[in-house]
């Protein structure tokens, strides 16, 4: 949020928040789909919704061989997202009153003329 202007920051959090959601549930979706291509989707929807409880040696060694498989797509998605990040803008330096309303810092004006230390 750091390199957002402050009357940006609500955007900013909006956007930050349905990326996270969105890639959550695309996540999932892909994992479910690279685990499928070791071993059949059925087997893998009993798996995940608990309904299968003995699995046979071929089966667990497919089924670890997806998981191995996802997790390397994973790996690979977030250092994409490294990198990415690592590109956005520099961080804005705060800014004294800055995204303050116009009738607080009226308030913080007035109490410096005052004398008086400004609270908060």
């Amino acid at each position: 949020m750091g390199s957002v202007p402050p009357e940006r920051r609500g955007v900013a959090s909006a956007i930050r928040a349905t990326v996270f959601n969105a890639g959550n549930v695309i996540s999932i979706g892909l994992v479910a789909y690279i685990v499928t291509t070791a071993i059949p989707y059925q087997i893998v929807s009993e798996i995940i919704t608990g309904g299968y409880t003995s699995l046979t040696p071929a089966d667990a060694s497919g089924f670890v061989v997806g998981m191995s498989r996802a997790f390397i797509v994973s790996a690979i998605i977030t250092f994409a997202g490294m990198l990415a990040s690592s590109l956005r803008g520099h961080e804005l330096k705060a800014v004294p009153n800055e995204g303050v309303s116009t009738s607080t810092r009226f308030n913080l004006q007035y109490q410096e003329k005052q004398g008086k230390q400004p609270h908060g």
